[in-house]
């Protein structure tokens, strides 16, 4: 059985996941180039993915979601109507949300060690973001030309 302070890591990831998901669908909308646009959007879908397997592995635990779920639809709402800015500017809120989620992923790991299916979501998010992080500098570096 999980400790209180565990599953309120738990649903924090979940939220976080949530938000990092939809910031990434946001700046995959803003892109132009194709490549990064697809790249985003897959980002985007990994991280429902991860959302749809932190809530599953919290059900085998006996842990009810159905309450944090339901809560979540409206902030998803309100999250999606927010589509305006510059693509750089998304891309760094991309990079937020994942820095937030590794943080919250090693506090989780910290009381569950052994759990293989964090660990390889951390590790996951970890690469990608190096990526993510990769892209935004060349767009930086591209809007500087370009001014």
């Amino acid at each position: 059985m999980m400790d209180q302070k565990t599953v309120g890591i738990s649903f924090e990831i979940l939220q976080q996941l949530n938000v990092a998901k939809l910031e990434y669908m946001k700046a995959a909308d803003l892109q132009l180039d194709a490549q990064k646009k697809r790249y985003l959007n897959q980002q985007g879908m990994l991280r429902n993915r991860f959302f749809q397997e932190l809530i599953a592995y919290l059900r085998s635990h006996d842990i009810s979601t159905e309450t944090f779920v339901l809560r979540n639809i409206n902030f998803n709402q309100r999250m999606i109507t927010a589509l305006n800015g510059r693509a750089n500017d998304q891309t760094n809120k991309c990079i937020e949300a994942d820095n937030m989620l590794l943080l919250n992923y090693e506090k989780l790991i910290s009381t569950l060690p052994d759990e293989k299916l964090l660990q390889r979501q951390q590790q996951t998010i970890g690469s990608n973001l190096v990526e993510v992080q990769r892209m935004a500098t060349v767009t930086k570096a591209k809007n500087k030309i370009t001014l």
